[in-house]
């Protein structure tokens, strides 16, 4: 009873959390707030990557692999892939884990989910000019 009320109330702080974060995100991109995108895709990212490596744990496909590759791994393709931004997402998750085995799936992620969001979404650095002001 004990264990389902904890891990009620951890799913639970989760998922307002990741709520909280997506808000967070989309008043900043409103805003124009360069500087406030980089924490909430990180964490909405590394939250994702975190969940599927839990998913992967907990079918058994791979049980001795650690979720925190996964976060980190997602958190660096997340803003990557937003902010245009491919080398410098493999250099953040080398920064992030100290592992030089994380380079080739981030760069391997990073150009998929690149390629595919670009089949499918117009995303496009917005760059605010003078003439945007008046």
């Amino acid at each position: 009873m004990l264990g389902k009320l904890i891990i009620a109330s951890l799913l639970t702080g989760i998922i307002s959390g990741f709520f909280i974060t997506f808000y967070e995100l989309l008043i900043t991109l409103y805003a124009n707030a360069v500087g406030g995108i980089f924490l909430p895709l990180m964490s909405i990212g590394a939250l994702i990557g975190y969940g599927f490596g839990e998913l992967i744990i907990q079918f058994n496909y791979f049980p001795t692999l650690e979720p925190f590759y996964f976060a980190a791994v997602g958190a660096s393709v997340f803003m990557g892939v937003i902010m245009k931004l491919p080398l410098t997402a493999v250099v953040l998750s080398i920064e992030t884990t100290f592992d030089y085995n994380v380079v080739i799936a981030t760069g391997i992620s990073v150009v998929l989910v690149s390629y595919f969001s670009n089949l499918y979404f117009n995303i496009r650095k917005r760059y605010i000019t003078r003439a945007d002001k008046i």
